[in-house]
């Protein structure tokens, strides 16, 4: 068989290949029990529906049927066999499309879900830390929220930062404003609707989540910034790096960056090391909202902080005076610390 890195173990195909076999038995059995009622003959709508797309006169239910057999056929999309792992990124797309079809079989969904797990324990991926196809599935294939709910969480991070990036269609989903301050979510294919109430929520300076209430659903779903659409999780991004970036940068730093001379990330560092004084004696015009903005920037680019902000802060925190000390002490651990350096280098003293 077809593989990227020899010696790699095949023995998944199988359990994979017989979970999705038995899913889409069992798929195909609810779509012509359920599509009888829509359609004179069920599987001729679903070959008409393959050649011409689906059509918006359908009754919503009807379209969610075909939705479902669309995605049972794509869950056999060859790809997911042709490479090494069940862990790899083909085998789980085909494994997203059988979590859709699934999420559209109605009020047996969770028994489907339950059996094709079942299967895919026997699934083991080549890499141990990966575990088999069910913890694949549970990790990277089942959504952690529904789709409308997170299509309603990208539209109100957006509309609350950048009203200006907002926009109606996210994925599959029409999204705009509903009645009472709530969102009306669409899906594009289906035509089913939801009533949102969403609400954002600033955790700190790098960081938010949306608490989501979807109209007849009891349950109250908080989506974490990385859980927002692709889309619009980069543009809540680039927002708060906007926001972040205000008085940390100087405007020669700006020039530099856009001409390609001075990397983005590389010009926070020095903006941090440029704050904290190399003489701990004379720290003259330190700027403790300055160095927090250069902190918080780091932490929203995923950076670390530079050692020689890491030597000056040390030093600082250790021979400066005690104001000093005592300002910058909260944030020994954003310097990476464990502990403040003016307690430690105090210890170290005595024991001496």
């Amino acid at each position: 068989g077809c593989r990227t890195a020899a010696g790699t173990s095949q023995a998944w195909r199988e359990p994979l290949r017989d979970g999705l076999d038995w899913l889409a038995v069992e798929l195909h059995r609810r779509f012509a029990d359920e599509g009888a009622g829509y359609f004179p003959d069920p599987w001729a709508a679903r070959d008409s529906f393959a050649a011409i797309g689906l059509p918006s006169h359908l009754p919503v239910r009807a379209r969610e049927l075909l939705e479902m057999e669309r995605n049972t056929l794509r869950m056999f999309t060859s790809c997911g066999w042709f490479f090494d792992d069940v862990a790899g990124l083909e085998t789980v797309v085909c494994l997203r499309y059988a979590a859709r079809a699934i999420e559209l079989a109605g009020a047996d969904a969770a028994s489907l879900e339950a059996g094709l797990r079942e299967h895919l324990l026997a699934a083991r991926s080549n890499d141990t830390t990966l575990g088999t196809g069910r913890d694949v599935y549970d990790s990277r294939a089942k959504p952690a929220h529904p789709g409308e709910v997170r299509a309603a969480a990208g539209y109100a991070s957006l509309l609350a930062l950048a009203p200006d990036r907002v926009r109606a269609t996210i994925g599959a989903y029409l999204v705009g404003p509903g009645e009472h301050d709530t969102l009306l979510v669409r899906h594009r294919r289906t035509g089913r609707s939801w009533s949102v109430a969403a609400r954002v929520d600033r955790i700190d300076p790098t960081h938010l989540s949306v608490s989501v209430q979807v109209e007849g659903d009891d349950r109250e779903y908080l989506v974490e910034q990385s859980q927002l659409p692709e889309h619009e999780a980069e543009e809540v991004h680039l927002a708060l790096r906007r926001e972040l970036r205000h008085g940390v940068l100087t405007s020669q730093d700006d020039r530099r960056i856009a001409e390609g001379v001075l990397r983005f990330h590389l010009a926070i560092g020095m903006a941090l090391v440029e704050q904290l004084p190399a003489d701990p004696a004379a720290p003259e015009g330190i700027d403790f909202d300055r160095i927090v903005r250069c902190l918080d920037l780091l932490e929203l680019e995923e950076q670390v902080v530079p050692f020689d902000a890491q030597t000056r802060f040390y030093r600082l925190t250790t021979e400066g005076g005690r104001e000093v000390r005592r300002s910058l002490a909260p944030l020994a651990m954003r310097f990476g610390f464990a502990d403040s350096p003016e307690l430690e280098g105090r210890e170290a003293r005595l024991s001496s």
